[in-house]
């Protein structure tokens, strides 16, 4: 097919004029840097040539390349934050056992008694795993899975599995592992429908914490830290250039339409628990595991 009909897979994006002599500094999204050059002409996202490397050097997380398209310092700025793209069938192919992201898209998910749970319909990063966003089989909202190689089976989340079929395809197992560490034990199913976000975005499993964000700055830190903590949770993808923010629903959840947000199916007293505000969760679950911070809180100080 032609470029424009063929997937598209982000490699960079240009940081805008290094000196004055028309130089480009471009943010490299590959193992090595300096592979851009080898896949050079780079495409714009309409799936055009949008960049070509005459030469180029390593420099930080990326390269300084000197390209046919641009002359001067002016024209390079001129197009800073541009992302640059290269067509999957570019890319070298992978060994046996691994496999891109960007195959997983479309591919079926199936439980561990080969049910049909849904189709991979994105692959999205909060900033500590990649998840894998599943469009359920039988309809209705998306939900996230994490992404995470075999060995970390034994996490409490959602995990995957992979290997190839007799037909040499990729097939997912998403395996929804009992749990046996410190901070989650094995609990009743939780009830969560007093809160009407949970209409808005049904949950998968209730008993685990249930997270609303975006790979925002402050999404990023809550992510983290419940990898951190090794709380199992189901994270919720919440599409802010759709107002999914001020529905009545989520605004039931955070009066100031802001992501993260949490629900904890196992508050204090056993009770669920809401809670809004970056700073606020993260202190919230420091103190239900007992982990980053004292005690005492005169020792925090």
């Amino acid at each position: 097919p032609p470029p424009t009909l063929r997937p598209l897979i982000l490699v960079g994006q240009i940081g805008g004029a290094f000196g004055v002599k028309g130089e480009v500094r471009i943010s490299a999204y590959t193992a090595d840097p300096m592979a851009l050059v080898g896949y050079s002409p780079l495409l714009g996202a309409d799936g055009k040539p949008a960049l070509t490397l005459i030469s180029a050097r390593p420099d930080k997380a990326g390269v300084v390349a000197r390209v046919k398209e641009i002359a001067t310092k002016e024209e390079a700025d001129a197009r800073r934050g541009q992302k640059l793209f290269v067509t999957r069938d570019a890319l070298p192919e992978p060994e046996e056992d691994e496999f891109y992201l960007t195959d997983l898209v479309g591919l079926e998910g199936r439980d561990p008694a080969d049910v049909v749970l849904g189709k991979v319909k994105s692959v999205q990063n909060f900033g500590a795993d990649d998840m894998l966003e599943i469009a359920p089989a039988e309809g209705g909202p998306t939900w996230l899975a994490a992404h995470r190689p075999p060995d970390r089976s034994q996490r409490p989340r959602r995990t995957l599995t992979h290997g190839h079929s007799p037909h040499g395809r990729l097939r997912i197992v998403l395996r929804f592992p009992t749990w046996t560490g410190s901070h989650q034990p094995e609990r009743s199913m939780a009830d969560l429908s007093a809160f009407p976000v949970t209409r808005q975005f049904p949950p998968q499993h209730p008993d685990r914490l249930q997270l609303y964000s975006l790979p925002t700055p402050n999404g990023v830190k809550v992510s983290i830290m419940l990898e951190e903590t090794g709380l199992a949770y189901e994270a919720h993808l919440v599409d802010i250039g759709k107002d999914e923010t001020w529905t009545p629903e989520f605004l039931s959840l955070n009066p100031n339409n802001k992501i993260p947000a949490i629900i904890d199916p196992h508050g204090p007293g056993g009770k669920p628990l809401a809670l809004f505000e970056s700073g606020a969760i993260l202190l919230y679950l420091a103190e239900k595991t007992g982990r980053f911070l004292p005690a005492d809180p005169a020792a925090r100080y």
